[in-house]
């Protein structure tokens, strides 16, 4: 993934351009987290998209083991916070 880009769209397009593939995660039962995919090949990384309350998040490098855990967590956006926010940019 290049280094920056000049806006979300711009990364967005990036991701849906390379033939990876995309998992939905069921984010119906977080009161904040509206969405969240996951866009990976079998390297064990990969991005995840996520869509809080307005706002995309794009994490690039993502690792597998931490989705999973996403997914899984009793609370996902707790998990979120204390794992995922802030790194893999």
């Amino acid at each position: 993934m290049p280094e920056s880009f000049r806006t979300k769209s711009d990364a967005l397009t990036f991701i849906e351009s390379k033939n990876l593939t995309r998992e939905v995660a069921e984010t119906s039962r977080s009161s904040w987290i509206r969405s969240a995919d996951f866009y990976h090949d079998e390297s064990g990384f990969g991005y995840g998209v996520f869509r809080i309350r307005d706002s995309r998040y794009i994490h690039a490098r993502l690792p597998r083991k931490i989705w999973d855990e996403f997914k899984s967590a009793r609370s996902m956006g707790h998990y979120y916070n204390e794992n995922i926010k802030g790194r893999y940019m």
